[in-house]
């Protein structure tokens, strides 16, 4: 009651608004979202996207199936598991957690992806330690911080599971991935991750964690590198798909 009481006084004073629409939020318990925009983050379903690589395929086509492109090109995890799409309403929430400095997002971010994998109890049952994917460190100083490793972290606390930073890293500063074709993306990719202590891996089943995936080539080019330092699988989560 004294809280309820004390966010209330608070939202009196320093009223809160949603971060998107910019409506009132007093009385909404803490939340950054109204209910209208909250609505709009549409989790992934998963019979309605491929059981590889979590690329959405529309409805009712059955858990296992995989896409064309996954029935073609040997992408080196051996799952994706995306919280949800990566709509107009999560594309700015990830927006102003990424580019804006709104690191206070990482809570929602990570809720949502969290929620996301207590739907996978057998996957969460295999998964030993989890793993953010790394920024270059020249991107780490523009930006101040690495938006994959707040979301590891509050999810490492929440799934109880070890987390290592520090291990994987990324050797180049890539070209923006979103420009090239496939082909100038695996070539992008090329030789621009690497591990410092490949015995923290051995024969352990990593959780590779990240905010967005489009082809999953990034995602795939880290999975070989974990498993050649010895890992024994690699799953990705992400929030957005």
């Amino acid at each position: 009651m004294l809280k309820k009481l004390a966010d209330n006084l608070l939202d009196i004073f320093y009223p809160r608004f949603c971060l998107l629409c910019r409506t009132n939020l007093q009385g909404s318990n803490g939340t950054y979202l109204c209910p209208d925009c909250a609505g709009q983050i549409e989790p992934i379903k998963e019979t309605d996207v491929c059981f590889k690589c979590g690329e959405s395929l529309g409805p009712h086509i059955g858990t296992k199936k995989r896409c064309l492109g996954c029935q073609t090109r040997p992408l080196k995890f051996t799952r994706a598991i995306g919280a949800a799409r990566y709509n107009d309403v999560l594309r700015s929430l990830i927006h102003k957690y990424k580019y804006g400095g709104e690191k206070f997002l990482a809570d929602l971010l990570a809720d949502l992806l969290k929620a996301k994998l207590e739907t996978e109890k057998d996957l969460l049952r295999e998964i030993d330690l989890l793993m953010p994917v790394p920024l270059h460190p020249s991107r780490f100083r523009e930006r101040g911080f690495n938006q994959a490793e707040l979301l590891a972290r509050r999810l490492g606390r929440s799934l109880a599971r070890p987390l290592i930073i520090n291990n994987l890293y990324r050797i180049k500063k890539l070209s923006p991935q979103s420009t090239l074709s496939r082909s100038e993306r695996l070539n992008n990719l090329r030789k621009a991750f690497a591990v410092k202590h490949p015995h923290q891996l051995k024969n352990k089943t990593v959780l590779l964690i990240d905010d967005v995936m489009t082809t999953g080539a990034t995602a795939s080019e880290i999975a070989g590198v974990l498993k050649k330092a010895g890992a024994k699988k690699v799953y990705v989560a992400i929030v957005g798909r």
